[in-house]
């Protein structure tokens, strides 16, 4: 193989200018016309360039403006295959001319030269008859970019939110509103949950517990009512629960529809809080906006203890400014956590963040410990 001269070079990427008096066309070995104006053809049915390798193996990209041969009501596409060192790495159809980028992985890389192949399957002459020009042209090239990608540099804070989306997801709500569920969202934490997005009071919850939720979503004990902004509540008139469906009648959707969802949903909901309770390996979280007492609390945290060894945090209004955002153990498996302030529990899109987060750190730190 003939050493391969020095390409131009911007800024570490390999840049081929296609139009007539451009720099690079030395490196199209095969398979193309002759320089125009504005841009170069390709000629047949394959098209190489033999670009030199990278300095070091890295992944790169692949960019090319291109426009295909179209004919009216004859050609009115062409396909474009392209290959990098014997590798397929995408299959286009074109109709009118673009810019490509493509992803060459380092692996495709590990030898002296990159081969880029372009395959046009549907290459003919602009014309039908063949008179006049009979290349067999299939696109049109005007310039060609090979370049190492840099790495993503990481996000600010990157692995602290990590942290905090994994320490949300391992936190189980079990009511008596949704505003965990939104300080878990704020987080990136989406995890499945029974009474996420639901109103639960407590006697009705440790009724449920109690009886293993059975019943829990049966036809009988469903009601599904549509509020003042059209979303359908669902009401489980066995425990009290009522949930966001997230569905509205005013967006088309059908309160038998939902009905028939919820009857799944729900007891397969219920078997899932209780396998976490069983293995034990959640943090369960109540708050009621300091409504019960310490005794109303404990009772259920015995009702939790009865499936196995769990713990809960319980969300507490602060009774000074200094405790905002911190959490403190109660007992062996009671914590209590501290916030400034608790949303209406008919508006709970905007919680205490901070504080909520404060709270939850702690807690998890003592609960973790214990374990």
């Amino acid at each position: 193989m003939l050493p391969l001269p020095a390409l131009p070079d911007t800024a570490g990427a390999c840049q081929i200018d296609l139009r007539a008096g451009g720099q690079g066309h030395e490196f199209l070995l095969a398979g193309w016309s002759h320089a125009e104006k504005e841009y170069t053809w390709t000629l047949g049915k394959k098209s190489l360039v033999r670009l030199p390798a990278p300095a070091a193996a890295c992944d790169c990209s692949l960019k090319f403006r291109a426009g295909p041969m179209v004919r009216a009501g004859a050609a009115p596409f062409q396909r474009l295959d392209v290959s990098v060192n014997g590798t397929l790495l995408a299959r286009l159809i074109a109709r009118a001319p673009a810019q490509h980028e493509l992803f060459v992985p380092a692996a495709l890389l590990a030898q002296d030269s990159v081969d880029i192949v372009f395959h046009m399957p549907d290459a003919q002459p602009p014309t039908e008859d063949g008179s006049g020009d009979s290349r067999e042209l299939g696109f049109w090239l005007a310039s060609l970019e090979f370049a190492p990608l840099p790495a993503a540099p990481p996000l600010p804070h990157a692995a602290a939110r990590a942290a905090d989306k994994a320490m949300l997801m391992d936190l189980q709500s079990l009511g008596e509103n949704c505003e965990l569920g939104f300080v878990q969202r704020f987080g990136g934490a989406e995890p499945l949950g029974l009474f996420r997005w639901a109103s639960t009071p407590l006697p009705n919850l440790l009724a449920a517990l109690a009886a293993r939720f059975a019943g829990l979503g049966e036809a009988n004990n469903l009601v599904i009512e549509a509020d003042e902004a059209s979303e359908f509540q669902v009401l489980d008139t066995r425990y009290g629960f009522r949930n966001h469906s997230f569905a509205f009648a005013n967006a088309g959707a059908r309160r038998e529809d939902l009905l028939k969802r919820e009857r799944v949903r729900l007891p397969f909901m219920a078997r899932l809080l209780i396998e976490d309770l069983e293995r034990a390996d959640k943090l369960f979280c109540f708050h009621d906006a300091g409504r019960s007492d310490r005794a109303a609390i404990e009772r259920l945290v015995a009702a939790l203890g009865a499936y196995g060894p769990n713990s809960l945090l319980w969300m507490c209004p602060a009774p000074a400014p200094p405790l905002v955002g911190t959490a403190e153990r109660l007992g062996p498996r009671l914590i209590r956590g501290f916030v400034d302030r608790f949303q209406p529990l008919h508006d709970v899109r905007k919680p205490s963040v901070a504080a909520w987060m404060g709270a939850i750190r702690g807690a998890v730190g003592i609960w973790r410990g214990a374990a």
